[in-house]
């Protein structure tokens, strides 16, 4: 299981679902290892560790879904200025993007439009506005 997250993470990046299940994985692992301690004794704690941890890691501002928004944002950031085209500056309008995208390798084409499909897919698009033009953001051919 720890193999098979590794490599979809590396692979694709992080999301909301691979964040919870990262979580899930290493709670078993601690959960396996303190059975083992103690020797099954006392396992009152399994459900309430489980509720706790799920509580913390989905509500505030260090929920997954926060921190998913800000890493993906920042990947997006950081591949439109390191691949500026024509000045390209933030937020970007949805005539500009396609016109960005459409000059782009397909490697970079790919990246760009899976983040900004998921990133749309998932969020709210008024959250958004600081890397695009939420006024005329449509949806990126």
């Amino acid at each position: 299981m720890t193999i098979g997250i590794y490599r979809r993470v590396s692979d694709y990046g992080i999301t909301v679902m691979r964040l919870y299940l990262i979580t899930f994985n290493l709670w078993c692992y601690i959960v396996c290892f303190f059975l083992i301690w103690k020797k099954g004794k006392r396992l009152w704690w399994i459900p309430a560790s489980f509720g706790i941890i799920l509580l913390l890691t989905s509500v505030g501002p260090q929920s997954f879904a926060n921190i998913t928004l800000h890493k993906i944002k920042g990947d997006m950031k950081t591949l439109l200025t390191k691949n500026k085209v024509n000045n390209l500056s933030l937020p970007v309008t949805n005539d500009d993007m396609n016109d960005w995208i459409n000059q782009q390798d397909t490697t970079t084409q790919r990246q760009v439009k899976d983040k900004l499909y998921y990133l749309g897919s998932t969020y709210d698009i008024a959250r958004l506005s600081n890397l695009l033009d939420t006024a005329s953001y449509k949806n990126v051919s």
